[in-house]
């Protein structure tokens, strides 16, 4: 939303070429999403319109003097479609560093990608955890491993981090509590977030759009 101000006050000032060569969207699958997508649509039409022409129309401008576009998706599925419609180049690439499998879990089933079931996965007793996320961030943790889950909502995304945290004692060493306790201070001197603070002591936290520059810091830090 705000870089959909921005870009529509420089052109009525007349200055984008003047304040802008590269535009670079990230996770532009946000296309397809119902309540951001039509702004992300609006913003790169009217930068698409502006990058080839004057403020009119009735000038087109030579590829070399227009805005570069760089947009960026890990999951797009019309990836092709969006280039033609930016008129941009398209590269894929398909290398990782780290190997990706993929797995789904169905009821307690853990299942590969070709649903061929690997084995069952035993819930936490007695625990509220209809999902089995506790479950599995609780193998992920006692392997040693970070746990990254992604959620589809800001609120879910916060319930989650809460769940982990009231299901799970997730470990760690008196060094590592200590840097717990250390970020948690430090961001208590600019958050007001009591319940983020909370969390992070005890090794969970959520990092989602509501979080200011200082707490996202913190979060990806420690993490």
């Amino acid at each position: 939303e705000k870089a959909n101000f921005l870009v529509t006050r420089m052109i009525e000032e007349q200055a984008l070429r003047e304040k802008l060569c590269s535009v670079v969207v990230d996770e532009v699958h946000m296309l397809a999403d119902r309540g951001r997508g039509s702004t992300i649509e609006l913003m790169l039409s009217k930068l698409t319109h502006a990058a080839k022409s004057n403020l009119w129309g009735d000038i087109q401008l030579d590829s070399q003097e227009r805005i570069q576009f760089v947009c960026m998706s890990a999951t797009l599925p019309n990836v092709d479609q969006i280039a033609n419609w930016l008129g941009a180049q398209l590269y894929l690439c398909d290398h990782r560093p780290v190997p990706l499998e993929h797995r789904m879990l169905v009821g307690s089933e853990l299942k590969d990608k070709d649903s061929n079931v690997l084995r069952r996965v035993a819930p936490l007793p007695g625990a509220q955890d209809p999902d089995m996320i506790g479950a599995l961030t609780k193998e992920t943790l006692s392997e040693g491993n970070s746990v990254l889950i992604f959620c589809p909502t800001k609120k879910i995304c916060i319930e989650t981090a809460n769940l982990i945290a009231a299901l799970l004692d997730v470990p760690g060493d008196e060094e590592l509590q200590g840097l717990r306790e250390g970020i948690a201070y430090e961001l208590a001197q600019t958050s007001d977030k009591s319940d983020l603070l909370k969390l992070i002591r005890s090794g969970v936290a959520y990092h989602n759009a509501d979080l200011s520059v200082e707490e996202r810091s913190a979060v990806e830090r420690a993490y």
